[in-house]
């Protein structure tokens, strides 16, 4: 029984020790953030001479690209920055106060770089003006993590779309602080990519970041340029976009096989036409609004639309050609030997009688010889006009079957080049 209660009384003072030395612990933080924090005036650049020159190092941390909206060239996403500098009044021996080392003061509590982003599309303001990590070490070095949503410029060039590679930039700088206060400098040269989240559209090719200095009312100002260079995935666009148009191009020269006897001849070049312009409109909204890069592509739509309305014209001409009477206009006798027919057989001076006997005596004046009147023409010069027609068509067809393979050739060739 008395062994028991030694081994109660052993426990009891062990607690109680722990206890005692958890409380001592808080109290000892609870006076370093007293004697540190409190007193600290988060308005005053906090150097102990003002010739010294805060040094402000930035790394950027992508997380994830969340619209690249091609149209308006902007490019949203979500990020976090580490900045660290040192703070020459902020510092205290870890010895005095339990060891601790570091503290996390609250980020309206120290004097922070205003540091931004120049080319946001939205309302420019600094970073973390609601909410920020702060971590202090005893030394005096201070790091913060300010993350946000950043909505920045970026020029595009579509020349070679869908394969094209973007080039996108953060611009950072520090608000209304010069370089003989305020100087920043880039960790790494590269944007931080660690927790990337991996877009459906754009690949992250190539990043990078340059130091350069900026004058501003006669003020030089530091800047950090991120560089974010983006390739497009091409296979959606292709199977969307390229394919259909392609197989509308050659669907279109297809209306030159149609037999006019069909009836549907004029009308299937018009619809393929239309469908043309819908994907014309569809490309126009989907790209840029702007004439400082145009789009190859744009260019191949453009000129097979123009196609597309020449065949239209063509289509009449062939139709019209089809049905003209050969006993009101003869097929002229350049045509039909261009055609391969004999000699005399287009506008044909023979003409056969009644009787039943053919005869040639057409004066050269083209009275006709008293003897054939009430002749007739040879049944088969109407049908002269059926073969022009049908010449036409396969002509046209071969002819910009080859011109727009021609097209696409040279389009591919651009856009590898």
């Amino acid at each position: 029984m008395i062994r028991h209660d030694r081994i109660y009384l052993v426990v009891i003072l062990l607690a109680v020790t722990g206890v005692s030395d958890c409380v001592d612990d808080y109290i000892l933080q609870q006076k370093l953030y007293s004697d540190i924090i409190e007193s600290n005036n988060p308005n005053i650049r906090p150097v102990r001479n003002k010739t010294h020159v805060t040094r402000v190092s930035i790394t950027f941390n992508l997380v994830a690209i969340t619209e690249f909206d091609e149209v308006s060239e902007a490019l949203a996403s979500t990020g976090y920055m580490e900045v660290t500098w040192d703070d020459e009044i902020l510092t205290w021996n870890p010895t005095l106060y339990g060891g601790v080392t570091d503290m996390r003061p609250a980020f309206d509590q120290v004097w922070k770089p205003r540091v931004a982003v120049q080319n946001t599309v939205d309302k420019m303001k600094p970073l973390g003006l609601d909410f920020g990590i702060l971590v202090l070490f005893f030394t005096g070095s201070l790091t913060w993590y300010p993350g946000d949503t950043f909505k920045t410029s970026c020029k595009m060039d579509v020349t070679k779309f869908p394969f094209d590679v973007q080039t996108c930039s953060f611009n950072i700088f520090v608000w209304a602080d010069t370089i003989d206060t305020v100087d920043l400098f880039p960790v790494d040269n590269s944007i931080g990519l660690d927790i990337y989240n991996v877009n459906s559209e754009w690949d992250i090719t190539n990043t990078s970041a340059t130091r350069h200095t900026r004058y501003a009312s006669f003020s030089e100002i530091a800047h950090i340029t991120y560089h974010l260079q983006l390739t497009r995935k091409p296979s959606m666009k292709i199977l969307t976009v390229v394919m259909p148009v392609l197989l509308l191009s050659f669907l279109n020269i297809v209306v030159f096989l149609i037999p006019v006897q069909s009836g549907e001849k004029l009308s299937f070049s018009i619809t393929v036409l239309l469908s043309f312009a819908v994907f014309m409109s569809f490309i126009t909204n989907m790209l840029p609004q702007s004439a400082d890069s145009l789009s190859v592509f744009t260019l191949l739509m453009a000129g097979l639309f123009l196609l597309s309305s020449l065949y239209v014209l063509l289509t009449i001409w062939v139709i019209k050609v089809f049905y003209r009477d050969s006993s009101k206009q003869a097929v002229p006798l350049c045509v039909c030997r261009l055609l391969g027919g004999q000699k005399g057989c287009c506008g044909s001076n023979r003409i056969h009688t009644t009787g039943g006997q053919d005869v040639s005596d057409i004066s050269p004046s083209g009275d006709i010889d008293k003897s054939t009147r009430g002749s007739e023409r040879l049944p088969g010069s109407e049908v002269q006009w059926i073969r022009v027609s049908e010449a036409m068509d396969k002509f046209f067809f071969w002819l910009f079957l080859l011109l727009v393979v021609s097209l696409m050739a040279v389009t591919v060739f651009k856009i590898c080049l």
